[in-house]
């Protein structure tokens, strides 16, 4: 009823949610149903509910949420921690670090969760491609690194920062401070360094 016939799938898909109200598909359809007909913030509460089951479930559908503009309700729709990082990494996943669209949902994480590093990185990346924000991002780039010393992405977007910036010399003092640092970096540092 759902697809043929949706103004009569409500009745069916709250009959499904008391029979199997712990399957994570069933608040998927109920959600996905909502959005359809146009209620976002009623079916935020079943995209979460899904996520709160099986935070891998919501993958495909809280882009659905992100395509028509529910940006408030896909990020509101977080499971409870420990989940909540890597559903936010999949919500950012949805669009490109450079769009005006990914702006905006990671201006909605960092409100929520003022220490996502994805969000951070997308906000700091983009900074390092503008020219007159590169000497901040680069800083804040290398704050995040000392912050999260074993995570490689903030090390990365340094370097490429420091690429982009032309001081080749900063570049190569920093690739040898992540490769002693992490050493399995080794042939993406170069990488970098290479481009």
């Amino acid at each position: 009823h759902r697809l043929y016939e949706p103004e009569k799938a409500g009745p069916y898909l709250n009959r499904a949610l008391e029979l199997a109200p712990y399957w994570s598909r069933t608040h998927l359809e109920l959600a996905e149903w909502l959005l359809s007909q146009g209620q976002a913030s009623q079916a935020a509460i079943h995209l979460r509910a899904a996520a709160s089951i099986d935070h891998r479930s919501v993958r495909e559908l809280v882009c659905v949420f992100v395509a028509q503009g529910a940006y408030e309700e896909a990020v509101g729709a977080a499971p409870p921690a420990p989940y909540d990082a890597r559903y936010y990494e999949n919500i950012l996943r949805c669009v490109p670090g450079h769009s005006a669209t990914s702006e905006k949902l990671e201006s909605l994480i960092l409100s929520r969760d003022p220490d996502h590093l994805e969000a951070h990185l997308r906000t700091l990346q983009r900074a390092c491609r503008d020219e007159g924000a590169r000497a901040e991002g680069s800083e804040r780039l290398r704050a995040l690194s000392r912050v999260h010393p074993r995570d490689p992405r903030p090390a990365f977007a340094l370097l490429t920062c420091l690429k982009l910036s032309g001081d080749r010399a900063a570049a190569e003092k920093e690739a040898k401070a992540i490769i002693a640092r992490m050493p399995y970096t080794q042939e993406r540092v170069r990488e970098i360094l290479s481009r």
